[in-house]
Formats: structure tokens, C-alpha cells, sequence
């Protein structure tokens, strides 16, 4: 609909409420940035301690802030299981990483490689001229209120219902709240903390990150402009730029699902921790939804067909990261077990 395009473009909607509006989108893209900075902070220090290494700062923050938002997203499944889903249980958490944050990028640098060039040809640029205007055209939508159904019914209620229980509590009303919600866990934490703009922003968040990942694998296996022109194409797809309007399940399905396979593609047989890590990706995909089991098995299937050689120590590798991978989708298999009898 052409009209939904120059709504979202009119400058008098940002006009009517004075100076209060501008103000309090700066706010919430303030909340969101903190919120993302203390999951990458998170996700950094655990990929470090994993004896992980990147090419460039690029690679190194996609990766660090997914494994940030997934590992958040169990510690607020931890707390909703404990019945401790209160403002401060999650505040003060991210408040501790997001200064660890700060003290940890003084001493330690992100990773030197250069994944951009010094100049940049005048099609290169026109690619990310209009790279960053679907950037913003995607955040003018992302600071809107929410209007999705699926957002509204489950995506949203349910973590708000879960924020009103303080846990994560049955609602036998409501069928969509059996599905797996480990996006809902991150949603649950910013309708604490701040409301639904900040789950909106999350969810935008991790499709710009799913961009950025496009442009560090570009520059890692092909070029910088492969790299570019990649994640351009990606990004500037109608329905992926949808997706980041809402607080749905898309984004960071994609999110999870690409850095999975991204894992995969850094990995070499002598060192297995990036097999691991993409199990681990694989199963917060699932986690996210049902349909993320695709992306998983087509994770595995690459891998297959990398380690057909050696099919004894394939099917052992295989077993280790199905087992992994479920791991992260456990927590909604046992819930809906508990309060429906059916795992699924």
C-alpha cells in the first residue's frame, strides 16, 4: 500500500507531539543501544573464554552480540522458571555487563582486521547510500506502535503475561503461548524494563545485525564488495525490511539461523569449538520457532557433505550437535510437557 509508504515518510508525524517525540524516540534508541551493548558485553566474554577469534571488529561484534541475545534470553528463561521476573532481576544484570562492557573494550580492543577499503568507488557507494536509507526507512517503522496481530495476540501478551505473573506461568486461553518463545524471553525483558518500542528495537536490531553478518562473511570469503552488495540485496528484500517493523519472530530467527551457518563456514577440522558454537546458534533458532529446525538441519547437511569422508567421526559429530542444539530448545519441549502433556 503506497499510503503506508508515505506515513511512515510524512515529517508531520513527528510534528504533532512537539518536541516530545524526538525526545523520546532518542530515548528508546539510547534503551535499545545499552540493552544490545550489555548482551554483546555478555556474548563477548563467553566467546572469549570459549578461545574463539575473529577476522575484524565486524565479524567479532555480529557474532558477540548473537551469542549475547541468545545466552539473555536463557538467563531470563532461568528467571521466569524461578518465578523472579521482576524490572530489577533484569535491570541490574544488564546494568553489571554493560559496565563490564565499557572496562572490557578499554582493555581489550576489538579484533584489528580491516574488512573496508580506504575509498570507495562511486557504485560502492550508491550501495551504501541506499543500505543505510533502508536502515532508517526499517527504524521509522521499528518506533511506531504496535500494530502486528501475531505480535499482539502472542508474541507480545505473552511475555506481558508472563511479566504480570512474575514467571512463566500456563495460559490455557491462549494456544500460541505453547509455541517455543525464547524471542519472547528477550521481549519479556524489555517490556520490564521499558515497554514494547524496546522489543520492537531488539527485533529490529537483529536483522541489521543479520546484514552486518552478510557483510563480514562477504569480506571474510569472497570481498568487501561481495560483502556489500550481499547484504544490501538481503536487507532491501520488501518482505525481510517487513519484518523489522513489528516484535515478531522473524528477524531474529534469521539472526540465530545465519550465525549458525556463518559458524559453520569458520570452521576447520582441527578445531571443533566453531561446530559446537553453531550447534548452539542452531538451537536458539528452534528456540525462536518451530520452522527454525530448517535451518538447523540444512546447518548439519552442510557439514555432512563437508565431513563425508570420515562418516564414523561425522555421525559422533552429528550426535554432539544435535545434543547441543537441543539444549537451547529444551526449556519449551519441558514446559509444554508440564502443562499439556505434549512436548510439542
Amino acid at each position: 500500500d503506497i499510503n503506508s509508504l508515505f506515513i511512515i515518510l510524512s515529517p508531520q508525524q513527528y510534528s504533532i507531539g512537539g518536541f516530545g517525540v524526538p525526545a523520546g524516540h532518542a530515548f528508546n534508541l539510547l534503551c535499545c543501544l545499552a540493552f544490545l551493548f550489555s548482551c554483546y558485553a555478555l556474548g563477548r566474554l563467553c566467546l572469549r573464554l570459549g578461545g574463539f577469534s575473529f577476522l575484524n571488529a565486524l565479524e567479532e561484534a555480529f557474532f558477540a552480540a548473537a551469542a549475547g541475545l541468545g545466552l539473555f534470553a536463557m538467563f531470563v528463561v532461568g528467571l521466569g522458571a524461578s518465578g523472579l521476573l521482576y524490572a530489577w532481576a533484569v535491570a541490574a544484570p544488564l546494568l553489571v555487563l554493560f559496565a563490564f562492557g565499557v572496562y572490557d573494550l578499554a582493555r581489550r580492543p576489538p579484533a584489528p582486521g580491516q574488512f573496508w577499503p580506504a575509498g570507495l568507488a562511486w557504485t560502492d557507494s550508491a550501495a551504501l547510500a541506499l543500505l543505510l536509507f533502508a536502515v532508517l526507512f526499517n527504524l521509522a517503522g521499528a518506533l511506531g506502535p504496535e500494530i502486528f496481530y501475531d505480535s499482539l495476540v502472542y508474541h507480545l501478551a505473552v511475555p506481558g503475561f508472563y511479566a504480570i505473573k512474575h514467571k512463566i506461568a500456563e495460559m490455557p486461553y491462549n494456544i500460541y503461548s505453547a509455541m517455543p518463545l525464547t524471542h519472547s524471553m528477550l521481549y519479556t525483558a524489555a517490556l520490564l524494563v521499558k515497554d514494547a518500542i524496546l522489543a520492537k528495537l531488539i527485533n529490529y536490531s537483529a536483522l541489521v545485525l543479520s546484514a552486518a553478518a552478510v557483510m563480514a562473511a562477504g569480506a571474510r570469503f569472497f570481498s568487501w564488495r561481495a560483502g556489500l552488495w550481499g547484504a544490501l540485496i538481503f536487507y532491501t528484500v520488501f518482505h525481510t525490511m517487513a519484518t523489522s517493523w513489528t516484535a515478531g519472530t522473524e528477524a531474529l530467527l534469521t539472526c540465530f539461523s545465519v550465525a549458525a551457518l556463518y559458524a559453520l563456514l569458520n570452521h576447520k577440522d582441527e578445531e571443533k569449538r566453531w561446530l559446537w558454537l553453531a550447534a548452539c546458534f542452531a538451537g536458539l533458532a528452534m528456540g525462536v520457532k518451530y520452522t527454525g529446525i530448517f535451518p538447523a538441519v540444512g546447518v548439519m547437511l552442510a557439514y555432512a557433505y563437508k565431513a563425508r569422508k570420515t562418516p564414523f567421526a561425522l555421525v559422533k559429530d552429528l550426535a554432539r550437535f544435535t545434543l547441543i542444539a537441543s539444549l537451547f530448545v529444551a526449556p519449551w519441549l519441558i514446559k509444554n510437557y508440564l502443562y499439556k502433556g505434549n512436548p510439542v
